[in-house]
């Protein structure tokens, strides 16, 4: 994956610190450059303010936890996909319990 990641971006989204430091961790390991939030909502919020419709995207995926406060990951991945130049963004889940 790390390969792949060159010059992207991953989002991580989830609500438990300590789940969001071993994927951190893991991230880091690989060299994967990476933003962390701790509410769909807030990467949600981000990519309304970061993004620019018709630049190419630096996001490659987007690791989510499968259950958080406010979003579940299935509203979250529905949000995401009405992003035109993000609907074909992976999303995957984690659970790190």
């Amino acid at each position: 994956m790390a390969k792949h990641c060159i010059g992207k971006q991953v989002l991580l989204v989830d609500d438990s610190n300590s789940d969001m430091s071993l994927i951190q961790n893991t991230m880091e390991r690989l060299s994967v450059t990476f933003i962390d939030f701790n509410s769909a909502v807030k990467v949600l919020s981000y990519l309304e303010k970061e993004f620019v419709p018709g630049q190419a995207q630096k996001i490659y995926l987007i690791i989510s936890d499968m259950e958080m406060p406010g979003m579940d990951r299935f509203a979250f991945t529905h949000n995401q996909r009405e992003i035109k130049e993000l609907a074909a963004t992976q999303i995957a889940p984690c659970t790190v319990r």
